[in-house]
């Protein structure tokens, strides 16, 4: 046999098989664990981003070493940024004490806020003097409450007014939201005295605001009233 004809005859059945072989095309997207309560990103080709900042439909995220999204402080090279509860990183607004810059680097040693207020090399606000007016601010993403010396509320259940209201890691008050023990309202408000539906269910909520008891009827969670009885005299 001569040697073209050998080489036709190897590669055809090769290229046969090769026909057979179905083929995939693996997608970018985001991919959560249930069992494990985890974020992580697929690329195209199949492996997940690890150990690397990346911008993702307008948002910057952050992957661990085992390709979970990061959430909250994150101490990289020197300089520490923070990410929200969805993984989304800050930028231009205080955590706490502390400020995010445009970079999302927490600014050291300068002066941040539209030159309002200074950091040290912490990170945390120098006091300079000045003294705001405590009041809520409301911003394209929700609503802050700003206290006197400037900074934010942040992580913490906060008595305003007369009212109680509790502000996330991010600073932004919760809504309509169920916290432990409590419900606040549209309004940020603890709700007390209340019976509020939340899905199927009817909760009932006491003067102290912690919850009392749920039932998928409202009628039974209202407190009987207490009829005095009457003594008749001969």
């Amino acid at each position: 046999m001569k040697l073209h004809s050998l080489k036709h005859t190897c590669i055809i059945p090769v290229l046969c098989a090769a026909l057979l072989i179905p083929s995939y095309t693996v997608h970018a997207d985001w991919e959560y664990n249930t069992e494990e309560n985890t974020l992580r990103y697929k690329t195209n080709d199949g492996t997940y981003l690890t150990s690397v900042f990346r911008k993702i439909k307008g948002y910057t995220y952050y992957f661990d070493a085992d390709g979970t999204v990061h959430t909250g402080w994150l101490d990289l090279k020197g300089d520490r940024y923070f990410f929200s509860e969805s993984g989304a990183m800050l930028t231009s607004q205080w955590i706490g004490d502390k400020y995010l810059m445009k970079n999302g680097k927490m600014a050291r040693s300068r002066w941040v806020d539209n030159h309002n207020v200074y950091v040290n090399k912490n990170g945390s606000r120098v006091a300079v003097g000045k003294k705001y007016k405590a009041k809520f601010i409301k911003t394209a993403q929700g609503t802050k409450y700003r206290n006197v010396d400037g900074t934010y509320s942040a992580k913490t259940w906060q008595s305003i007014k007369g009212y109680w209201y509790y502000f996330y890691s991010t600073g932004y008050m919760a809504t309509n939201a169920q916290l432990g023990e409590y419900y606040v309202d549209k309004s940020g408000h603890m709700v007390k005295n209340k019976i509020v539906k939340i899905g199927k269910y009817y909760y009932r909520y006491g003067a102290d605001g912690r919850f009392v008891k749920r039932s998928k009827t409202r009628s039974k969670l209202i407190p009987k009233k207490k009829h005095s009885k009457r003594h008749l005299s001969d």
